[in-house]
């Protein structure tokens, strides 16, 4: 078979029909047509089946890990149930180690920063 003009490939000019007509009422035909209704209707239901098969694969593929992919962070990405949001947890270690390292002076700090809240929100408010 020879490359035609859009790189498809051109049938030898023994199969080329159009070069040549039947005649009309020829006893042969009705049974190429239909041995040929047949070798497509085969082979379509070949190709579907090949489909499929193909979709069988892929999904399959999809389903299965990567083969050379890192594994996954130990750390947890996302809290229990019940368990506080993680503002809180920070808050309240700080909060312990101003308690742990300052001692007594913690409570004065603590009414300080309230005072200092409480002057910062009158200012605001004139």
């Amino acid at each position: 078979m020879s490359r035609g003009t859009q790189g498809r490939p051109t049938p030898p000019a023994e199969f080329d029909v159009s070069a040549k007509k039947a005649p009309a009422g020829c006893p042969d035909c009705a049974g190429l047509r239909t041995q040929l209704l047949r070798a497509r209707q085969s082979h379509d239901e070949l190709l579907l089946e090949l489909a499929r098969e193909r979709e069988t694969v892929n999904a399959l593929r999809l389903a299965m890990p990567v083969v050379n992919e890192s594994a996954p962070p130990a750390y947890p990405v996302s809290a229990g149930v019940g368990a506080p949001p993680l503002r809180y947890v920070v808050v309240d270690s700080a909060n312990n180690a101003l308690k742990r390292y300052l001692g007594p002076m913690q409570s004065g700090l603590k009414r300080a920063a309230k005072l200092a809240v409480r002057l910062a929100g009158e200012r605001k408010a004139p």
